[in-house]
């Protein structure tokens, strides 16, 4: 794997081992889909920073590590919202920019399906009729969100916008 560390490109080389619990679950970003790619990525980026006992990082330097492409962070509360929304949108339509976000303190994760302090990809970005919505995916795979406009939430998802958004 090819990581960009301490200001150049460096080779970081791994096995294809993986971490697991006691009863045999992968404890590492995983794909759903059964590609090893993702587990293979984390796994170089780990060993890079000292192994899977890293305290931690965030989604801006990670994909600088990764890409090499130089993140902007973007505090929600002082920024105005359409016109982030605008810059947003069109950066994903356009292709120019890879985005994700990230959660502070959550009291109640079980309840509401996210994690707190955790990094969310975005994989989508929509918009119909005035309502805005981001398509974000949780890299390990533990939880599921469970609020408005969930997997499970019936009475938020219209035929209509099932069809908008399918």
């Amino acid at each position: 794997m090819k990581l960009y560390l301490n200001g150049s490109w460096r080779g970081v080389e791994v096995d294809d081992y993986l971490p697991v619990d006691d009863f045999g679950n992968l404890i590492c970003a995983y794909s759903n889909k059964g590609k090893l790619w993702v587990s293979i990525i984390e796994k170089a980026y780990l060993k890079a920073h000292g192994g899977y006992d890293f305290q931690g990082s965030n989604s801006s330097r990670d994909l600088f590590v990764l890409t090499g492409w130089l993140p902007e962070i973007i505090d929600l509360k002082a920024y105005n919202r359409q016109k982030l929304w605008t810059r947003i949108y069109n950066g994903y339509r356009n292709r120019d920019c890879l985005i994700t976000c990230g959660t502070g303190p959550i009291e109640d994760e079980d309840k509401i399906g996210l994690v707190s302090g955790h990094a969310y990809a975005i994989l989508e970005i929509m918009e119909y009729n005035n309502l805005k919505m981001l398509m974000v995916k949780n890299p390990w795979g533990h939880f599921e969100y469970k609020g408005k406009f969930s997997a499970n939430d019936h009475s938020s998802w219209t035929p209509e916008l099932k069809t908008a958004f399918s």
